[in-house]
């Protein structure tokens, strides 16, 4: 024997969904499909919304569900805190937003960047912002290193470089970056430029000395044009030229020459002329 259950006419089915809200049914209403004449269903807010007005319920009258009224609003997760040397910055505080933390200039992040605004708060912990610091500058073969700041070498930090014989080929001064690392390579000490062996880059500047012995004879800085021409012309090293001076008993001559004495003039004269060996 089947029995067949009639829904009265005053009877309510499933309460239509609402739209353009953060709401959703209790779970306990989810599964039935009829609901009599006053009876109330209620309704929570959505994960990451708090009830913020309005009536959690809706009845059933003669057939047909009153509004609801319930108006859901985002969680505000506030300020995600503080941090020394650095600071977040926000797309918001509430419920869905980002705090993306920036160090200051010369400090390196430790640790995750972003939170998220999440149900129950701010998701992980602050990082920590630390200062760059560079590893000990790089040696250079017969050369010196002048530091203008002592370690550890922190941002800014800079060193200069020498050499205590022969071209110095590259960057005199290198400084710490805000990355921790070197603004560049550090530079070599050569005795000459082989230009067949060394490629310079575009404004690549080098400082140009001669070896013991010799004078230099034009600039000594000079830089890569855009051409492949350095600017101004490279210098010349000329060997140096020495007088010796040899001392006789009444005068001083360079060393090869000699005196002669002219006997026929009516004083005593002498003419320089070159020593023919």
């Amino acid at each position: 024997m089947a029995f067949m259950v009639t829904r009265s006419q005053t009877d309510c089915g499933v309460p239509p969904a609402v739209s353009n809200s953060n709401v959703h049914l209790a779970d306990r209403f989810i599964t039935k499909t009829s609901f009599f004449s006053g009876q109330k269903v209620y309704y929570n807010c959505d994960v990451g919304y708090v009830a913020a007005g309005g009536r959690k319920s809706r009845l059933c009258n003669n057939g047909k569900w009153t509004p609801l009224k319930l108006k859901c609003e985002r969680k505000l997760c506030g300020s995600a805190g503080d941090i020394q040397s650095g600071q977040f910055v926000y797309t918001g505080v509430e419920f869905g937003d980002t705090a993306t933390a920036v160090c200051d200039e010369g400090f390196m992040l430790v640790g995750s960047a972003t939170r998220h605004c999440m149900n129950n708060g701010w998701s992980g912990r602050n990082p920590v912002c630390e200062a760059a610091v560079c590893e000990d500058p790089p040696e250079v073969s017969n050369a010196e290193i002048t530091g203008l700041q002592h370690e550890p070498y922190t941002y800014k930090s800079v060193i200069r470089y020498s050499c205590r014989a022969g071209t110095l080929v590259g960057e005199r001064e290198i400084w710490c970056t805000k990355h921790g690392t070197w603004s560049a390579p550090a530079p070599e000490c050569k005795g000459h430029i082989l230009t067949e062996q060394i490629k310079f880059q575009y404004r690549a500047t080098i400082y140009i000395q001669c070896n013991m012995g010799y004078v230099m004879s034009g600039p000594g800085t000079v830089y890569c044009e855009r051409d492949g021409r350095w600017l101004p012309e490279l210098p010349k090293c000329q060997r140096r030229r020495k007088r010796f001076y040899c001392l006789f008993s009444f005068f001083v001559c360079v060393c090869g020459f000699i005196a002669q004495h002219n006997r026929n003039q009516t004083h005593s004269q002498y003419s320089i002329s070159p020593l023919n060996v």
